[in-house]
C-alpha cells in the first residue's frame, strides 16, 4: 500500500499527538483506574483459570504482561497504544478507500485522536479498550476484504475474531458478519471457503474448549453461564414491573426457583426499572444478595456458593427465564427491550460518572490480594480536582451519543431511500451492507441482553461517526454539483 504524503503526515501527527497526550494525561492521572470488574479480572488472573464468569482473555492479558513489567503504567500504556494503532489503521483505510477530502479527514482525525473518552477508557483495568481496538482492526480488515485486498488477509481476520471472542462475548455475532462479507467479496470461491472455515475453526475451538471445561464440572455443556443468568435476570425485571402478580401457571420443573420469586414479589421491596441508572446497570437479580436467584443459589449450595455452583444453576435459570419471556412477549418488550433501547440511545456514563477520582484508586485489601502480583501501584497524592473535571467532561457524552445515533440513522435512511439511485456509483454496496448489518445487530444485541453503558458503545461510535461524515460529504458534493449545473 503506497501512501500519499498528506496521509503520511496524518500518521506522523497522529503518533505525535498520541504520545504527547498520553504523557500529559499520566502526569495528572498517574493511577490506573480500578472498578468492581477490575477486581474480578485480577482475581481470575491470580487463579489463572481457563473459564470464568466472564471471558478469560483479559485476565490472561494481565497475567502475560506482568511477566514483562509490573509498572503501574505498563498495562494501561499497552492498551492505549494498541487502541491508537487501531484508529490510525482505520483512519488511513477510510481516507484511502473512501477518498476523503481535506475537511472530512480533519473532522474524522479530530474525533478519533482528541476524543477524551478513548483516552480515559484506556486507563481502566478493564477489557473495553482492548476489545474495542481489536474490533476496530477487525472491522477495518473487512473493509479491505470488500475492496479486494490480498487473499492472505482472511487469515489475520480469523485471528482477530478469536481475540475478540476471548475478550468479550459481545463478539458472538462477529463470525456471522465476517461470513457474509467473505461470501460477497471479490475473492475466488476457494479463498472464500478457506476464510470461512478458518475463522470457524479458531472460534469453534475456543467455544467447544470452554464448553467442555464447564461440562466437566457441571455435567452441562454451556459456553456462557453468565448469559443464562442474564435471561433470568431480564425476565425478573419484566415480572417485577408487571401490575399483575405473575399470572401464569408454572410447570412443575420450575417450582423450585418460582417459590423464591413469588416470595420476593410479595415482600416489600423497591421495584427496579431498567430505565433507571442503578449501580448494577441492569443486573440487579444477578449481583444483589437479596435477589431470588441468589437466594435459591445459597439455599441449594450453601452460604458461600462457588463459581462452579454459579455455572450449575445457569441452564435451569435460562429455561425458567425463557419460559416467562415466551409467556409475556409484550411485557418483555415494554419492560426490557424498550428501556434498553432508550439506554442504548442515551447510555449511562457508569465508570466515567464520579467526580471522586479516589473511588477508582485500588483499595488496600484488593491491592495486596489481587493487584500486587501483576501491578505495583506507587502511592501518589489523590488529584481530586481532576476527578471533578473528568466527571464534568463525560457528563456531556450521553447527549453526544444520542445526537450521533440519531444523525447516523437519519442520514443512513436518507441515503437508502431518497438518494440511493444518485450515489450507487460512489458508494460500495457491500461496504454499505457491512455498516447497516453491524449497526442493526449491535442494536438488537444491546437491547435484548442488557442496558448499554458508555464504554460498551465505543466501537459502534467509531463506526457511526466516520460514515456520518462520509455521507454528509457525498450529499454536499451532489448539492454543489447540482447548483453549478443550474
Amino acid at each position: 500500500m503506497i501512501l500519499d504524503k498528506q496521509t503520511q503526515y496524518y500518521i506522523y501527527f497522529g503518533l505525535f499527538v498520541s504520545l504527547l497526550t498520553w504523557i500529559i494525561f499520566k502526569l495528572y492521572y498517574p493511577y490506573p483506574y480500578f472498578t468492581y470488574d477490575s477486581y474480578l479480572y485480577l482475581a481470575d488472573a491470580v487463579a489463572n483459570v481457563n473459564v470464568s464468569y466472564r471471558p478469560i482473555g483479559y485476565s490472561k492479558f494481565i497475567r502475560w504482561l506482568s511477566y514483562i513489567s509490573h509498572s503501574q503504567y505498563f498495562i494501561v500504556s499497552i492498551q492505549y497504544f494498541l487502541f491508537r494503532i487501531s484508529i490510525i489503521y482505520l483512519f488511513v483505510t477510510l481516507r484511502i478507500l473512501l477518498k476523503l477530502d481535506k475537511s472530512s479527514s480533519i473532522i474524522l482525525f479530530l474525533f478519533l485522536f482528541f476524543n477524551p473518552l478513548f483516552l480515559d477508557a484506556c486507563n481502566h483495568i478493564l477489557s473495553d479498550s482492548i476489545f474495542t481496538a481489536i474490533s476496530v482492526i477487525w472491522f477495518t480488515q473487512l473493509i479491505w476484504i470488500i475492496y479486494g485486498s490480498s487473499k492472505w488477509i482472511i487469515f489475520s481476520q480469523g485471528v482477530l475474531l478469536l481475540l475478540s471472542f476471548v475478550l468479550r462475548y459481545n463478539a458472538l455475532y462477529y463470525p456471522a458478519i465476517s461470513t457474509l462479507i467473505l461470501l460477497l467479496c471479490p475473492l475466488e470461491w476457494k479463498w472464500k471457503i478457506t476464510g470461512i472455515l478458518f475463522q470457524f475453526l479458531l472460534v469453534g475451538s475456543f467455544y467447544f474448549y470452554t464448553g467442555f471445561l464447564i461440562k466437566k464440572s457441571t455435567n452441562y455443556f454451556q459456553f456462557s453461564p453468565m448469559s443464562s443468568w442474564k435471561v433470568a435476570n431480564n425476565a425478573l425485571y419484566m415480572i417485577d414491573n408487571m401490575k399483575s402478580n405473575k399470572p401464569i401457571t408454572i410447570p412443575q420443573e420450575f417450582v423450585g426457583i418460582d417459590t423464591f420469586v413469588n416470595k420476593y414479589l410479595k415482600s416489600p421491596h423497591y421495584i427496579n426499572r431498567l430505565e433507571e441508572q442503578d449501580m448494577t446497570n441492569g443486573s440487579f437479580f444477578i449481583f444483589m444478595n437479596d435477589s431470588p436467584l441468589n437466594k435459591y443459589l445459597v439455599t441449594r449450595y450453601g452460604s458461600v456458593p462457588s463459581q462452579i455452583d454459579f455455572f450449575k444453576v445457569a441452564p435451569y435459570f435460562k429455561k425458567y427465564g425463557s419460559y416467562l419471556i415466551r409467556n409475556h412477549p409484550f411485557a418483555f418488550f415494554k419492560f426490557v427491550i424498550w428501556p434498553n433501547f432508550q439506554q442504548y440511545l442515551i447510555p449511562n456514563t457508569e465508570v466515567f460518572n464520579s467526580g471522586d477520582i479516589t473511588l477508582y484508586y485500588i483499595r488496600s485489601k484488593e491491592e495486596k490480594k489481587f493487584a500486587s502480583p501483576f501491578i505495583e501501584v506507587v502511592k501518589f497524592k489523590p488529584l481530586v480536582q481532576f476527578g471533578a473535571l473528568r466527571s464534568k467532561i463525560f457528563s456531556f457524552f450521553p447527549v453526544f451519543q444520542f445526537i450521533l445515533h440519531i444523525n447516523f440513522l437519519i442520514i443512513l435512511l436518507l441515503f437508502l431511500t431518497i438518494y440511493r439511485s444518485k450515489y450507487n456509483q460512489e458508494v460500495n454496496f457491500n461496504l454499505l451492507l457491512l455498516i447497516v448489518v453491524i449497526w442493526i445487530v449491535n442494536l438488537v444485541f444491546s437491547t435484548i441482553s442488557a442496558p448499554s453503558v458508555l464504554r460498551f458503545e465505543m466501537f459502534i461510535s467509531i463506526i457511526e461517526f466516520p460514515f456520518v461524515v462520509y455521507f454528509i460529504k457525498i450529499f454536499c458534493k451532489q448539492y454543489f454539483s447540482f447548483n453549478r449545473s443550474i
